[in-house]
């Protein structure tokens, strides 16, 4: 185990803070900083940020339009092939002028290319560049009077398509009605239920394969309830899961105010898929893909496994509580399934980590109890720092719900400081703290509650 870093003890120099009331992280755009915030009247804004000096480029109003209320509200930025960097937003409101979809500067917000129709997943495409977006199945549409009788129109489908933005056209992936993207690069669910297919889709007139969800990934496991994989360049292999749903007999007995219990080892699991020709390497039960201590960090992310044991007990009006937890980071070769390293935590540390979310950032990783006290667990190794008691780190801040346009939808995740053990504190952020922040270069940004803040590494 590692001593605590000079970094440990520095403060990072704050270059600017912008006040604003956020709505989660916010997304690099070359130039810009693009956040979502509260606007009057429960609406949403779109607020570009320029990336060195905070002050406001534009601010758009922004609607999710008929995106789940599931499904975090996040900015959405790609790049041109000619490398200008461009803001996605989906004109929903009634009284906003133009077509469905629209590519903005994000620099001055000027309009560059529209689109009259996208479905709600648009963002940048798999390489970086121009506008992707999941097919739709046909569906029935309304009654038809014909000579021939009344009958019910149906209104078409349509594949996966790709937004060209320099030519300003559409490209469909042909034979793929309905596809829904759920991985990147090119990974597409086709179909719900035993018949779905899990398929990779590189080209708009290539297959590479295709299987059957129910074998490759788990049996009961839809789209509809979720998914998360993610990809390993150097190995070529996606990791992850789609979501089960809950049982239903257990669904009635909460209602009926019946205890209910859920053993994580057969709530969870998740499955290594050769990216070559789609076949399933390895499965592990118990292991949850949408596990909080994971960090989105590319070296790591689909080379990390959040594997839960215990159960869960809920009772309807009453706090869940927990049997036997326990929660192990395990560091694996995506390919074989072989584990490197693991981290284990039991008890309360378990709770308070993996349920309450009060793991604080550390850089390519988490900051975690230990019987020597809290340390740093660097994802990319299983490498183990001591985090000093002075130490000014980020936890997560606030709920992750925010009411817009009538609904209550889920947001992202604010930060504010804290100590190594989770408690929020005044302090200012260290080097150490600010450098577990997502992005390169020596500046990093982050959403606190009421403002946005630029750190500098140096």
């Amino acid at each position: 185990m590692a001593e605590p870093s000079a970094s440990q003890a520095a403060p990072a120099e704050i270059v600017w803070t912008a006040k604003l009331d956020a709505i989660g992280q916010p997304v690099e755009a070359g130039p810009a900083l693009l956040v979502l915030s509260k606007a009057p009247r429960g609406a949403v804004q779109l607020v570009s940020l320029d990336a060195k000096t905070g002050r406001t480029n534009f601010r758009m109003p922004f609607h999710p339009g008929g995106m789940p209320v599931g499904m975090a509200m996040t900015p959405r930025a790609t790049e041109t092939d000619a490398g200008r960097h461009l803001a996605l937003l989906r004109r929903y409101d009634l009284d906003a002028a133009g077509p469905a979809l629209v590519a903005v500067d994000v620099r001055t917000g000027a309009i560059v290319s529209s689109t009259p129709t996208a479905v709600d997943d648009y963002d940048a495409c798999s390489d970086g560049h121009d506008v992707c977006w999941s097919g739709r199945e046909s569906r029935p549409g309304a009654m038809v009077e014909s000579p021939f009788g009344t009958y019910r129109d149906i209104v078409p489908g349509n594949a996966p398509t790709r937004w060209d933005l320099e030519s300003g056209r559409t490209l469909e992936k042909t034979l793929q009605e309905g596809a829904l993207r759920v991985g990147d690069p090119d990974l597409y669910v086709r179909g719900e239920g035993r018949l779905a297919t899990l398929a990779r889709l590189p080209g708009t007139r290539r297959t590479e394969w295709t299987q059957s969800v129910s074998v490759l990934v788990a049996d009961g496991v839809e789209s509809k309830y979720g998914w998360s994989f993610q990809h390993d360049e150097e190995a070529n292999v996606y990791v992850g899961s789609l979501g089960r749903p809950f049982p239903a007999g257990l669904a009635r007995r909460y209602e009926q105010g019946k205890q209910v219990r859920v053993d994580y080892a057969s709530r969870y699991s998740t499955t290594g898929l050769d990216g070559r020709d789609g076949k399933r390497l390895w499965t592990l039960a118990g292991a949850d893909p949408w596990c909080s201590l994971v960090r989105s960090v590319d070296e790591s992310e689909a080379r990390t496994l959040c594997v839960v044991g215990g159960s869960r007990v809920d009772r309807k009006g009453e706090e869940p509580t927990y049997d036997d937890l326990v929660v192990e980071l395990q560091g694996v070769d995506p390919r074989t399934g072989d584990v490197g390293w693991t981290y284990a935590l039991d008890g309360k540390d378990a709770e308070r980590a993996y349920v309450r979310d009060r793991a604080p950032l550390a850089p390519y990783g988490v900051v975690l109890p230990s019987d020597d006290g809290p340390v740093a667990l660097d994802q990319r190794s299983g490498a183990l720092e001591r985090v000093d008691a002075d130490t000014v780190l980020l936890c997560p801040a606030g709920g992750d719900m925010v009411k817009a346009y009538g609904e209550k939808r889920v947001s992202g995740t604010l930060y504010a400081t804290c100590d190594r053990d989770g408690r929020v504190t005044g302090g200012d952020l260290s080097v150490f703290g600010a450098s577990a922040l997502s992005g390169t270069g020596q500046t990093r940004f982050v959403s606190m509650p009421g403002k946005v803040v630029a750190y500098g590494l140096d």
